[in-house]
C-alpha cells in the first residue's frame, strides 16, 4: 500500500475556478504517460493538505495528480512523485464495516488510525515493526555463536534463510556456511504458521562460541497478517477513531445513554487475541 501526499497551493482559487476533485494517476515509469487513474479525492474549502492511499500500490509506481471539475474539465498534471509505503494490518474499509460507517469521507483519518493500531500491535507483541506483514525482502543481520547447536535469533522471527556466513576477520571477510549444515529451528514452526527463532546446526557440530555469523534472510512473523491480527487492528483503529471524534475525552454524554466512559487500556478481547502472538524470550 502506498500513500500519496497532495498539497493544494491555493484552495480558494482552485475551487473558484470550478474544480471539485483531485485525480490521481500512476505509471510504472517516471517519464510515462500517466493515463492509469487510481482514484479521486474531493476538494474541501479551507483544506490544502490531502492524501490518497493506493491499496494496490508498490514502491515501483510513480504518481501525478490533476484537478478536475465538470465546468473547466481537467487541469494539467502535476510534477511526478513517488508515494510512501503504508504499513497497516487492516484497511479503512474494514474499520468502516466494523462501525457500520458506509461513507469513505473519513478514509484518510481511518488510514492513520489503522497505521497507529498496527504499531500498537507491534509494540505489544514485540516482533519488530511490520512483523506481521513482512515484505519478503532479504535482510542481513549478525548473530554471535555460543558454542551450542542452536544459533538463536532473540529479537524477531525468521521466515526463510538465503545464506549464512562466518565472519572470519575484523575487516568483515566471511566464509560461507554450507546450507546442508543447518536448518530452521524450531523444526516445525513454519508448518504451524509461526516464525523460526534460530538455526539448528546439523550433526555433531555447533555454532562456535564468540564467533559472529552473518545471516541473510527474511525476518518477521508473517508476510500476510493472520486473521486475529487484522481483527485486532480493526478494533483498536475503530476505538481510536470513535474517541478522536470526541476529542479524546474520558467520557461522552449522549441523549439516549446518558454519560459513557471510555476504557483507557487495551480492549480485553484484543489482548486475549494478541497474547497468542506475543513474542516469548529465548
Amino acid at each position: 500500500m502506498i500513500k500519496v501526499e497532495i498539497t493544494v497551493e491555493d484552495i480558494t482559487t482552485i475551487l473558484a475556478q470550478g474544480y471539485t476533485l483531485i485525480r490521481v494517476y500512476s505509471d510504472t515509469s517516471e517519464s510515462g504517460t500517466f493515463t492509469t487513474l487510481e482514484g479521486t479525492v474531493a476538494l474541501v474549502a479551507g483544506t490544502d493538505a490531502y492524501s490518497f492511499v493506493d491499496t494496490d500500490g508498490t514502491t515501483a509506481l510513480w504518481y501525478k495528480v490533476a484537478y478536475y471539475g465538470a465546468g473547466p474539465g481537467e487541469s494539467n498534471k502535476s510534477e511526478v512523485q513517488q508515494g510512501g509505503t503504508l504499513d497497516a494490518y487492516c484497511t479503512p474499509l474494514e474499520i468502516r464495516d466494523a462501525i457500520e460507517k458506509t461513507s469513505g469521507a473519513s478514509d484518510a483519518v481511518l488510514w492513520d488510525w489503522a497505521v497507529t493500531a498496527s504499531k500498537a500491535i507491534d509494540a505489544y507483541c514485540q516482533w519488530g515493526t511490520g512483523a506481521f506483514a513482512a515484505d519478503g525482502e532479504d535482510e542481513t543481520r549478525v548473530y554471535m555463536g555460543a558454542g551450542y547447536e542452536t544459533l538463536l535469533i532473540p529479537e524477531t522471527g525468521l521466515l526463510a534463510v538465503t545464506s549464512v556466513a562466518q565472519i572470519t576477520t575484523v575487516a568483515g571477510a566471511t566464509s560461507v556456511v554450507d546450507s546442508d549444515y543447518y536448518r530452521l529451528w524450531p523444526f516445525n514452526a513454519r508448518a504451524m504458521g509461526k516464525p523460526a527463532r534460530g538455526l539448528w546446526y546439523k550433526g555433531a557440530g555447533c555454532w562456535g562460541a564468540g564467533i559472529e555469523y552473518q545471516v541473510v534472510g527474511q525476518y518477521g512473523y508473517a508476510t500476510t497478517p493472520p486473521e486475529l491480527i487484522t481483527r485486532a487492528a480493526v478494533v483498536i483503529g475503530a476505538r481510536l477513531f470513535q474517541r478522536g471524534r470526541q476529542g479524546f475525552q474520558d467520557s461522552a454524554a449522549t441523549p439516549d445513554l446518558g454519560r459513557m466512559f471510555y476504557t483507557k487500556q487495551l480492549d480485553p478481547e484484543v489482548k486475549l487475541w494478541l497474547d497468542g502472538f506475543a513474542r516469548l524470550p529465548v
